[in-house]
């Protein structure tokens, strides 16, 4: 039974390698990787491969650059001819980027089993086209994977068939607690940390964020506070980057921020795992402090992602500058209970991979 993984984004990686490797130990699968090219950095596409232990993809299409409408009508139209000449029994999407909502548009199309993982985050801000993604790809699937329980309260809201959903558990915490044990010391992934008692992390990139210079602004201002009490380490996203030169504001200027090219995952999760505190917009860097119950303070107006709050791990602040320095201070503070959400425990994996036999198992004996 052929079954396509589709991914485009450097997140989708994350999810689909443990998938990949445990779906490798099973034999009822003939696994096929299909990367649109919605991300991709020929420098570090290599290295993504190699850390993860992945074959190459099988089929690249190449689509990158362009708005995100341009993207997905190319996506669109490539993916089809892909799945009308290979036929697979089973289409496997992550997350919630422009490639998983092509691909789900194309599968349902052909009536394909539309598996889902990463199923039924709501951050109810529907100017992130990501949260339309969410929706629709939900809407489509036939086999829904949930990381959290805020995703099953939604999905049952939303009137989902509730024997289409699975609550598996967090599949990126099983990339992360697979690689901890590769990571290197923080040193050798930033020597300026060398003598350094503390440290913060920031990734920054989604364009609520970075598009709007006012905006992007009072987070650098409320970024250079913080830098003035302990080292800021920042891997520069190339829209950030972009956007700082175009609004003209010089991030090399603010004293205590060190500016880093992009990093693989492991290097990344070198600087994340011994870091004081890391500031973000990324959904998945969430998820990662969570588990490692480090304090993360999100620059966002609100998160898809609730467990991360709960858990006492995460904490959400408006785009100001003064409110930026208070949530790091009210994250530092000596006493925080954190604990890792549900299932976050790096079986996730295993339990999609076993479900995906029974299914597979019904549909051959609903064929009989």
């Amino acid at each position: 039974m052929r079954l396509i993984h589709v991914v485009g984004a450097r997140p989708n990686f994350v999810k689909m390698a443990p998938l990949y490797q445990e779906l490798e130990k099973r034999s009822a699968f003939k696994q096929t990787i299909l990367h649109t090219g919605q991300h991709f950095d020929p420098e570090m596409y290599q290295v993504f491969f190699d850390q993860f232990g992945l074959p190459k993809p099988e089929i690249e299409l190449g689509i990158t650059g362009g708005s995100v409408n341009d993207q997905l009508a190319r996506m669109l139209s490539a993916i089809d001819k892909i799945l009308s000449n290979l036929e697979p029994s089973m289409i496997v999407v992550y997350g919630d980027v422009t490639s998983t909502l092509a691909a789900a548009l194309v599968a349902v199309r052909y009536s394909h089993l539309l598996v889902h993982v990463e199923a039924g985050l709501r951050s109810f801000d529907n100017s992130m086209p990501e949260e339309i993604n969410r929706i629709v790809v939900d809407r489509l699937a036939h086999r829904l994977y949930v990381t959290e329980q805020s995703g099953i309260d939604h999905l049952s809201t939303e009137g989902v068939d509730p024997g289409k959903v699975v609550f598996a558990g967090n599949i990126m915490i099983d990339s992360l607690y697979r690689y901890l044990s590769k990571t290197s010391p923080v040193t050798d992934i930033e020597p300026r940390l060398s003598d350094i008692n503390g440290y913060g992390v920031l990734t920054l990139h989604r364009p609520g964020n970075v598009d709007n210079e006012l905006r992007l602004r009072a987070i650098m201002d409320g970024i250079a506070r913080v830098a003035q009490q302990f080292p800021i380490v920042m891997p520069i996203h190339p829209r950030t980057r972009g956007r700082c030169n175009e609004f003209g504001i010089a991030l090399e200027s603010i004293e205590g921020l060190i500016l880093r090219d992009p990093l693989s995952y492991i290097d990344m999760l070198s600087l994340v795992k011994n870091a004081s505190v890391v500031l973000t917009d990324s959904g998945g860097v969430q998820e990662e402090t969570a588990a490692l119950s480090i304090p993360c303070v999100t620059i966002r107006d609100n998160t898809e992602r609730p467990a991360t709050i709960t858990c006492g791990a995460n904490r959400l602040v408006a785009p100001h500058a003064e409110a930026i320095a208070g949530a790091v201070a009210e994250a530092l503070k000596p006493g925080s209970d954190m604990s890792v959400p549900p299932l976050w425990d790096g079986n996730t994996a295993s339990r999609i991979a076993d479900d995906l036999l029974q299914q597979v198992w019904a549909m051959e004996h609903a064929c009989a």
